[in-house]
């Protein structure tokens, strides 16, 4: 399928909504128009091969849009900023990040946010993450460890300028989204793209951390100290109310209060839904090929996936799961006969390699498996359906998904798969071969 999704740098402010964001975006795109990078010195070498890229990804902050150029637009997302400490808190006393860990392992709050280093990460954040810019001599100079800004990005942790800069810089993004009205900012960014909404298949990683088991005079200390980032969420919130109005012609909502018009949207989610499906399909509809033979390393749409693995010269694969059920939308008229090729690189069980199903709109198809190496490759009929649909709907249904620390391995790693999907492949039957 071609990427026709634009050029796009996503701003990662820590403990917004990154992981599932930035999973829904990766899909989008190939993976060799993805940078995966972490480091400055890294994103430097990058430039030769800027021409082919089109998503940048990872907490860079508005440095990076500058060094990119104005051709790939920003997105971001926003968090109530109190709520926003709290996490990053509670994130760097549970891992293990450069440069953190030495200090915040038994730390309460009270503590973490005095403290040099845990002060940086408290006090408005947001405001120097998307207002705060370095000279790109600074950034090469510091040393290349994760990104963890250089001591300057410190500097006037308070200061007004700055936050007028990051309302600036907000104005131009091409979305911001607010983390507590995650549905229907990401109802907004699918439209935005055209894109395949998967609202139900986020992974909830982090648990919400009740505000009530922080004394009082914390929270109140927090809200003082992140005054900045306070006035640039509010900021967020009006820019999200007038998005929302032009994107999905809800004029209405122009003249209410800003929670007020929030508030309405989130209860109109399921007209935002089908509106972004409607967009979607004509998407899909524009780009129908007629045969399809696509690997995981190319972008999709689907639901139900792990990122794409396999970017160090392993064979790329995507990892089903958590839930029982994964979808591809295929971009070919459904409506036509095809035969079927999926391959598979492994299944967590064996279970799942025998009761695997594959469904189309009209029910499972009959697929003959072969082992190929340690993977399997099932071939098959696809039989025309009878829908309006631009695209054809395959769905993936295994008898169960596990952990790798369920079987036996690494316990950090905690995420339920099914099989390792490593290509799909439909070639139309012609007319003349049906019987």
């Amino acid at each position: 399928m071609p990427t026709t999704a634009p050029k796009l740098h996503f701003l990662h402010i820590p403990k917004t909504a990154g992981t599932s964001v930035t999973q829904f975006l990766q899909r989008q795109y190939d993976l060799d128009q993805i940078v995966f990078e972490t480091t400055w010195r890294e994103l430097f070498e990058y430039q030769p091969r800027m021409p082919k890229l089109k998503l940048f990804r990872g907490h860079f902050g508005i440095n990076l849009s500058q060094m990119i150029g104005p051709e790939f637009k920003v997105i971001t997302f926003l968090r109530e900023p109190v709520s926003r400490v709290i996490s990053q808190y509670y994130h760097v006393r549970k891992r293990a990040t450069e440069g953190l860990n030495q200090f915040a392992g038994e730390m309460e709050l009270a503590e973490f946010m005095h403290h040099k280093q845990g002060r940086k990460l408290c006090r408005n954040l947001q405001t120097r993450y998307i207002g705060r810019s370095l000279e790109v001599g600074q950034l090469w100079a510091h040393p290349a460890v994760l990104n963890i800004p250089p001591d300057r990005f410190f500097d006037d942790l308070a200061s007004p300028l700055l936050l007028e800069q990051a309302k600036q810089n907000l104005n131009g993004f091409f979305f911001v989204g607010l983390t507590e009205y995650y549905d229907i900012s990401m109802l907004l960014l699918c439209h935005k793209l055209a894109a395949l909404p998967e609202l139900d298949a986020v992974k909830r990683r982090e648990r919400e951390r009740d505000a009530k088991r922080v004394p009082t005079e914390v929270l109140q200390h927090l809200e003082a100290e992140n005054q900045l980032d306070m006035e640039l969420y509010r900021h967020g919130k009006t820019l999200l109310v007038h998005d929302l109005a032009s994107e999905f012609n809800l004029p209405e909502i122009a003249s209410m209060p800003v929670e007020a018009a929030l508030d309405y949207v989130n209860e109109r989610k399921s007209n935002l839904s089908e509106a972004c499906l409607s967009r979607y399909g004509r998407r899909m509809r524009a780009e129908q090929q007629e045969n399809w033979e696509w690997d995981v390393s190319m972008a999709f749409q689907g639901t139900g996936w792990s990122d794409a693995h396999g970017r160090l010269g392993e064979t790329p694969h995507r990892w089903s799961g958590p839930k029982l059920i994964s979808t591809v939308d295929a971009p070919v008229d459904p409506r036509r006969d095809y035969e079927i090729t999926i391959h598979i690189l492994r299944f967590m069980t064996g279970r799942n390699q025998r009761q695997l199903e594959v469904h189309t709109s009209s029910g499972p198809i009959s697929l003959k498996g072969r082992k190929m190496g340690s993977g399997w490759v099932g071939q098959g009929i696809v039989n025309g359906q009878s829908t309006e649909d631009p695209f054809l709907r395959l769905s993936f249904h295994v008898p169960e998904t596990v952990s790798v620390a369920e079987l036996g391995g690494d316990p950090n790693d905690t995420d339920k798969r099914g099989f390792a999907l490593r290509a799909i492949i439909l070639n139309p039957i012609p007319a003349s071969q049906k019987r």
